[in-house]
């Protein structure tokens, strides 16, 4: 870099002016070099440091500007009955935050709590008489006994012919047959005996389904927002009941330039402030989503970022100012 001498410019002026003129233009002389020498020196600072601010923001990045951007929930859901009936108790309030299969309300479940019992009792019968082995013992016992008495009557006929008629001896061959035809037939008695048990159990817990049917639970964690139905009134199984929102974690919604949109992606830090009152809270999120189509009439995308609300202090519905990258 180029540093002017100050001593040049003196002694141009001097054998400009020769040696009588040295004491009277000295002064102005020296003072002409030092103010262009600090001219100079200002000059190239300014340079270099229009040069770093250059570096250093092609270094952190520009942050995006996130347009539009509003605060909401990531779910809101409306709750219905699922059954028909009159509403027996409802077990929360508007403001209640309620975790996952949280109670909230319950149909009244009379004939249902009675279909359980009759479910119940024909449970116990069937497994009563999966223990009853009765017919199936008599005919086994029948079934040795016509068998002995066959065999009797072939070692008579086989001593002396003709002991015991053709006849007779047809008739105790059909009651083998028949004694083995009853052990089968109390077989398959036990076997229908058994699957009327498993038949009797599916009942029954399809009758205390129906009454679990009856208490409305929650289907996430949740803030509890409106109460559509009172205790008391009818409910069909598609009416709302309660109707829930989910505060924590809360989504910023807004649109971004699709010239821009190739520099953001799904884990992006986002800074987000928001405004309550007079009091400004800034607080650091995540891009969750940017849509892959841009709007034709404004050429902007759409942009989800996520941010946490463990205090619930924010609330949807407020307006938000974000900005996506760029340097701390």
């Amino acid at each position: 870099m180029f540093v002017p001498n100050e001593n040049a410019y003196v002694n141009l002026e001097l054998r400009s002016y020769g040696p009588k003129s040295r004491r009277g233009f000295w002064c102005p002389v020296r003072a002409i070099g030092l103010v262009g020498y600090a001219i100079c020196v200002s000059t190239l600072a300014i340079g270099e440091d229009k040069v770093e601010s250059v570096v250093s923001q092609e270094k952190q990045g520009a942050r995006i500007e996130v347009k539009n951007s509003i605060l909401k929930s990531l779910d809101t859901v409306s709750i219905a009955a699922g059954v028909a009936g009159v509403l027996g108790e409802v077990f929360v309030r508007e403001g209640d935050i309620v975790e996952v299969e949280t109670p909230l309300a319950k149909v009244r479940d009379d004939e249902a709590s009675l279909v359980v019992v009759q479910a119940q009792l024909a449970l116990d019968t069937a497994k009563l008489k999966t223990t009853r082995d009765v017919d199936l013992k008599l005919a086994i016992k029948g079934a040795e006994v016509a068998s002995k008495e066959l065999q009797r009557t072939l070692d008579a006929n086989s001593r002396a012919a003709d002991t015991y008629p053709a006849n007779e001896v047809d008739r105790m061959r059909l009651m083998v047959d028949k004694s083995k035809l009853e052990i089968e037939r109390a077989q398959l008695e036990q076997r229908l005996t058994l699957l009327a048990c498993e038949q009797a159990e599916a009942e029954l817990r399809q009758a205390e389904q129906a009454v679990t049917r009856h208490t409305i639970l929650s289907p996430l964690s949740a803030m509890v927002i409106s109460i559509e139905k009172q205790a008391g009134e009818w409910v069909d199984p598609n009416s709302n009941v309660i109707e829930l929102m989910t505060m924590n974690p809360l989504r910023v919604e807004g649109f971004i330039d699709a010239s821009t949109a190739s520099k953001v992606v799904a884990g992006n830090e986002a800074k987000v402030a928001i405004n309550i009152g007079t009091s400004t809270y800034e607080v650091t999120g995540k891009v969750k989503f940017v849509s892959p189509v841009a709007n034709p009439v404004n050429s902007q995308v759409r942009v989800f970022i996520e941010i946490e609300n463990n205090e619930n202090r924010f609330r949807p519905g407020l307006s938000v100012k974000a900005t996506i990258g760029g340097g701390t």
